[in-house]
């Protein structure tokens, strides 16, 4: 049997859908009838070609199932592919051996009879020039040039970054034996890693400036496939068109920022197995066409592709719950973000908290893919297509495996540790207690989640306690305030009576000062009578004093009393005296003075001075 090719085919259970794994040599390829002649044609003509791809397009399907037997047929011999990914150390190898030069050589020596094959120590000693110029063939194909494929040739950047030198050295001994022209060379890898090959290629006949470039299927392609397999094991396919716009829905964004999905303009070979592969086997075997009905029953999509991620993910795992776990939580929140897919950056040892040896089983198994982009590798789910059969297979299997502290420690972390997420009284024992008990199920976040959950927990103890004590106080000092309030309401009482008393001696005070005022005011009043009275008696007095000072014929002293009448305007008669006291002359005195006189004054006694 030749390397790399399958009795079994599909016909051993019966179903001609191969699922998720590459189609051998001996099995139909469809679909790529194109992409099959020009590949060949080119590799024909130009002598050493790149093939690249996607991840999941099918190069390895396209290689053996498709491009092998054609070259086979055109007279080539094609040696087994080969693979640089050994370590020379699991070899038994000796020190400073070259582990891509060893790991090719190794590759085309398993294909020899095992009673031809060499020692890995031995072939450690040999140039590739050397070994492919004397490695034994069939005599039949002694004269046939002979094609070298290099499979997963990205493993030569991969498998030992940090080798640079004997990267150098593994293309300049393959340089110079393709420099013979004697072979054929054709390097299959993703393309993603194409760019890196940069620094390498001057080593390399043609620079590898000739390349392949495989795309994902058509959808006239996937529905071909469909078809032509459908037909191979007996029945028809009148919904593929059904099937094939359901693979190739893609997720767009539009211009406010929301997504929609529509149809695209490809399908990824693996999904398109996978789901038919699940579809016939669930279909009953009197069924013989797959109708739109059918797929609804038996073939829905999502189901299907939810079901393939669980196995690929338990198959990673190896039965280890914790790994798995790891696995689901990783790429449900780091490969979708907010309902779609995100990347995540390769890192040394561990990309996004996971183990890149699990990362890598995941890209073998075409859930993720890889990307070249700025100066690094990004990994992500290989469609969007997969994205709603994930999420909801990783919500069943934590509905189904997880513990509710579990469940509930992720809504805390992801809820940015609100403390209103942590366990409460009911709960916080129990999840203490599973904890215990499955220890190497609780992972550190969980132990912090717990640890918080404690310490509030300690937390609202003391505060109640503090609320009970303080209800305590509140209710003495309550009852000291009542008892300290029926006497302030006494003292209350008695103050309000000593002021009530107060503002009656108040109003009393007032009432004697007003009394007081007014008696004043009496008193005044009677003084101003008094002297009125008096004034007016002596008015009166003067005024008859007057009468009889005129009536004596002293017109003298009755007009200096006259004079002094106050207010003569209000007493009757002083006019009356006034005019006759005027009337008469005054008295004539001699004065004995030579000189000037300035000035006299008369007394009432009629002596001058």
């Amino acid at each position: 049997m030749e390397p790399g090719t399958s009795h079994v085919g599909r016909a051993s259970d019966g179903n001609p859908f191969v699922g998720p794994r590459p189609i051998q040599q001996g099995e139909t390829l469809y679909g790529r009838e194109t992409e099959v002649r020009d590949l060949y044609n080119q590799l024909q003509a130009r002598r050493i070609v790149v093939l690249h791809s996607p991840s999941g397009a099918g190069k390895s399907s396209l290689v053996h199932a498709g491009l092998i037997p054609r070259l086979k047929a055109a007279g080539f011999d094609v040696w087994k592919p080969i693979r640089v990914n050994l370590d020379p150390h699991d070899l038994g190898a000796p020190e400073q051996t070259n582990r891509f030069l060893l790991s090719a050589i190794v590759s085309l020596e398993d294909e020899l009879p095992p009673d031809r094959h060499q020692s890995p120590a031995a072939l450690a000693r040999v140039d590739f020039l050397e070994y492919v110029e004397s490695r034994p063939r069939r005599r039949s194909r002694a004269d046939r040039p002979v094609v070298l494929l290099f499979d997963q040739f990205e493993e030569i950047l991969t498998a030992a970054p940090r080798e640079a030198e004997a990267r150098q050295e593994f293309f300049a001994a393959l340089g110079r034996a393709l420099d013979t022209g004697k072979y054929w060379a054709l390097f299959i890898l993703r393309e993603d890693y194409l760019g890196a090959l940069a620094p390498y290629r001057d080593h390399i006949p043609t620079q590898m400036a000739n390349t392949f470039r495989l795309d994902l299927l058509g959808l006239q392609g996937a529905a071909e496939v469909a078809v032509r397999l459908a037909e191979q094991g007996g029945r028809s396919f009148p919904a593929v068109d059904q099937l094939v716009r359901d693979l190739s829905a893609v997720k767009v964004q539009q211009p406010d920022g929301s997504f929609v999905t529509e149809q695209g303009l490809h399908v990824e070979p693996v999904q398109l197995q996978v789901v038919c592969r699940r579809l016939w086997a669930a279909m009953p075997e009197d069924d013989r066409s797959i109708d739109p009905g059918d797929i609804q029953q038996y073939g829905d999509v999502s189901r299907s592709l939810a079901s393939y991620y669980a196995d690929a993910v338990l198959k990673v795992a190896g039965g280890d719950r914790t790994i798995e776990r790891s696995v689901r939580e990783w790429v449900g929140e780091k490969l979708i973000v907010a309902g779609i897919r995100s990347q995540v950056r390769q890192e040394a040892g561990r990309s996004a908290g996971l183990d890149n040896r699990i990362v890598l089983q995941l890209l073998d198994s075409y859930l993720v893919r890889s990307e070249q982009r700025a100066g690094g590798t990004w990994f992500e789910l290989s469609h969007d297509r997969l994205v709603d059969p994930v999420q909801e297979d990783n919500q069943q299997w934590e509905q189904a495996n997880l513990h509710p502290l579990q469940v509930q420690a992720r809504l805390w972390e992801n809820g940015r540790r609100d403390r209103g997420l942590l366990l409460g009284a009911e709960t916080l024992p129990e999840a203490v207690r599973w904890a215990k008990e499955h220890r190497g199920l609780v992972t550190e976040g969980e132990r912090e989640f717990l640890a918080a959950s404690r310490e509030q927990r300690a937390k609202d103890l003391a505060a109640r306690r503090r609320l009970v004590v303080l209800a305590t106080v509140a209710v003495v000092v309550a009852m000291v305030v009542a008892a300290l309030g029926v006497a302030a309401l006494a003292a209350e009482e008695e103050t309000m009576a000593a002021k009530e008393e107060a503002i009656r001696q108040l109003h009393v005070a007032v009432r004697a000062e007003a009394e007081a005022v007014r008696a004043g005011a009496e008193a005044v009043k009677a003084k101003a009578e008094a002297v009125e009275q008096r004034d007016a008696a002596r008015l009166a007095t003067m005024i008859a004093s007057v009468g009889e000072l005129l009536a004596t014929g002293q017109h003298g002293l009755a007009s200096m009393v006259i004079v002094e009448v106050p207010r003569p305007e209000n007493v009757p008669r002083w006019r009356e005296f006034a005019s006759s006291t005027n009337s008469r002359p005054l008295p004539k005195f001699v004065l004995g003075r030579a000189d000037r006189v300035n000035s006299a004054v008369w007394s009432p006694t009629a002596n001058a001075s």
